[in-house]
């Protein structure tokens, strides 16, 4: 893999959304290296079921690599957003970001991931 020039990253965002009310179950993956500045999630009402918004790493080596980045209990909340902006988890190619919200509410969301490739 090269080395990261810093001097030649452009920030990316992806905005998702959903007003028909279905569940969140995405799987970020841009088919190269990247890193991960923040993803926000924010719901049109507040949640009233007990449910996690969660994030995990889908390793392009395999389950046994996967692990849970952040996970967020949304009862009583309408947004949340996972920011990595000061910290460096460089991701490689073939990597995923598996992005999951149940959504029992049926509430309309929203979903900004805001990145770096290399």
């Amino acid at each position: 893999m090269q080395p990261w020039k810093t001097n030649e990253l452009k920030v990316q965002q992806l905005a998702i959304q959903d007003a028909d009310t279905e569940a969140l179950d995405y799987t970020f993956n841009p088919n190269r290296a990247f890193r991960i500045l923040t993803i926000s999630l924010r719901i049109d009402a507040t949640v009233i079921a007990v449910e996690d918004f969660t994030i995990a790493h889908d390793s392009v080596h395999g389950a046994k690599f996967d692990h849970t980045i952040d996970s967020q209990a949304m009862n009583t909340r309408s947004e949340h957003t996972f920011d990595r902006s000061a910290d460096a988890d460089y991701y490689i190619k073939g990597d995923g970001i598996k992005i999951t919200f149940d959504n029992t509410d049926a509430n309309g969301w929203g979903l900004l991931i805001t990145y770096v490739e290399q």
